[in-house]
């Protein structure tokens, strides 16, 4: 996992992200969502977790309302612009929309925007808050009796960020506490 991170921390790098940079991602639960959330991490770009119904009105609609550098998606789109990274096709060429202004956050407070409808119905952008993640994700093996030969189950879309505090507190129990 962390040659795969490496590697999409490269691509990303490649196509011109850099940080306080919004990378919006759009796929199924895979492999890649999480390789390709953690290489977020590691540029210090913001993670915008799409999902269908934000897109309902296209990439290009998203990508213009929440000042999207990048797009990475499990989609097949022919003629996709070069702001549309393939998550799976890993030398496809990409480059960032380079008309949209960077975050100004230097010390990453905001790691990623999620979508909730709550209540409403209606999706609303969810700004988290980097000390809450690490601090749900440090307290998730005291929540729990994990052991080494647990096995667990992924029900919910990677863009909810319930689904990335488990997958990433998993990780960091199995590399060791204190591991950040």
């Amino acid at each position: 996992m962390k040659r795969d991170v490496e590697t999409a921390v490269r691509r990303l790098r490649e196509a011109g992200i850099q940080p306080g940079m919004r990378v919006g991602i759009l796929a199924k639960n895979c492999y890649g969502w999480i390789v390709y959330n953690l290489a977020t991490i590691e540029t210090r770009s913001l993670t915008v977790a799409l999902v269908d119904e934000v897109v309902a009105n296209g990439l290009e609609a998203a990508a213009k309302k929440y000042g999207l550098h990048l797009i990475i998606t499990d989609r097949e789109l022919s003629g996709a612009p070069s702001w549309i990274m393939s998550i799976h096709a890993a030398n496809t060429p990409a480059s960032v929309r380079t008309e949209v202004e960077c975050c100004d956050d230097p010390e990453y407070k905001t790691p990623a925007w999620v979508f909730s409808s709550g209540s409403s119905g209606r999706n609303k952008v969810i700004q988290t808050c980097r000390a809450g993640v690490e601090q749900l994700v440090d307290n998730l093996p005291l929540a729990f009796e994990l052991r080494p030969n647990d096995r667990f189950l992924v029900f919910l879309p990677m863009a909810s960020m319930q689904q990335q505090f488990l997958i990433y507190g998993l990780l960091v129990e199995w590399r060791g506490p204190g591991y950040h």
